[in-house]
């Protein structure tokens, strides 16, 4: 119970300190029938090819695909992570967007198609009071995921790939995960404590929620 009520604490707090981008309008779950063409020989066969398409306001839709099932591993004990079953580098799935789409850090990724791999924010100096989000995703282009899919590769060859997508960028292409306190029987889109439209996707024993729109601010420390 006592953790539940700091839960909700630290929400409010984040309510506060973070600059929500809302929706005009609720946006819309669909789902697809198959896979991108011409997607690496490695990658199909782990995807399952019922996807999930997010139609936005703007009428743009963003397009995802998940495996069957999530990498695992022993829980981790690190300190804000809300995904420590998650293993950092593993695949987790794929995303496709027609147009040009913001990441919680404002940055603009051109319409592509891209893997999605599990990552968390380094406890360092350098990230400290950046957000209260640890866990997050890297975008990667398809055709620079070259890494062992059944692996676990570094953080930093990851962000190295990940930076590529915009020429001159220094930050990795990101999408934050919202956890899904509520827990989910089906994939869902819930609004956030920081009303930002998410897509709530459960796999096996863990619920994905990934921010299709919303923009973050550094937590004043």
């Amino acid at each position: 119970m006592a953790a539940r009520m700091q839960r909700g604490f630290c929400h409010g707090l984040l309510t506060a300190l973070l600059l929500a981008a809302p929706l005009a309008a609720d946006p819309s779950l669909e789902r697809t029938e198959a896979l991108p063409p011409d997607l690496p020989d490695w990658l199909a066969p782990l995807l399952d090819p019922a996807g999930y398409r997010v139609v936005r306001d703007e009428g743009q839709p963003v397009e995802f695909w998940f495996p069957p099932s999530l990498p695992m591993r022993d829980p981790s004990a690190e300190l804000g992570v809300e995904y420590p079953t998650l293993p950092p580098g593993g695949l987790v799935g794929l995303m496709r967007t027609t147009d040009d789409w913001s990441t919680y850090k404002k940055q603009i990724v051109p319409a592509g198609t891209y893997t999605l791999r599990y990552a968390v924010q380094p406890a360092d100096g350098d990230h400290t009071g950046q957000t209260w989000f640890r866990d997050f995703l890297v975008l990667i282009p398809v055709a620079l995921d070259t890494f062992d899919p059944y692996g676990f590769p570094e953080q930093e060859p990851l962000v190295e790939a990940s930076i590529t997508i915009i020429e001159g960028a220094t930050h990795p292409m990101t999408m934050a995960l919202f956890q899904n306190y509520d827990g989910a029987e089906s994939a869902t889109m819930f609004w956030n404590d920081l009303d930002q439209p998410t897509l709530a996707v459960p796999l096996g024993d863990v619920t994905l929620g990934l921010v299709v729109e919303g923009e973050g601010e550094e937590v004043p420390l």
